[in-house]
């Protein structure tokens, strides 16, 4: 049985509640992955699975972490909670 990466290092900071629909793959919960963009000085965000890890990264923005962010949690939400019946 596979455990959660926060069940077992519960320092770690808890993920926000979101308006995020669960995992389309494994219907766990949600969070939102951000990093500091210091190209454009911004955040930017990407939505993930906290349990199976899956992450969204068709976003518009590039950066030297790679490919694929969102510049608001409102755009990563959208385009993840997309789902193939919508």
């Amino acid at each position: 049985m596979a455990r959660r990466l926060l069940d077992e290092h519960p320092s770690l900071p808890v993920p926000e509640k979101s308006d995020l629909l669960p995992c389309p793959f494994c219907g766990e919960a949600a969070f939102f992955d951000s990093i500091f963009d210091y190209q454009s000085e911004t955040r930017v965000y990407a939505p993930s699975c906290a349990e199976c890890s899956c992450e969204l990264m068709d976003g518009p923005i590039i950066n030297k972490y790679g490919r694929g962010w969102y510049a608001s949690k409102q755009d990563a939400a959208e385009a993840w909670n997309k789902r193939c019946s919508q």
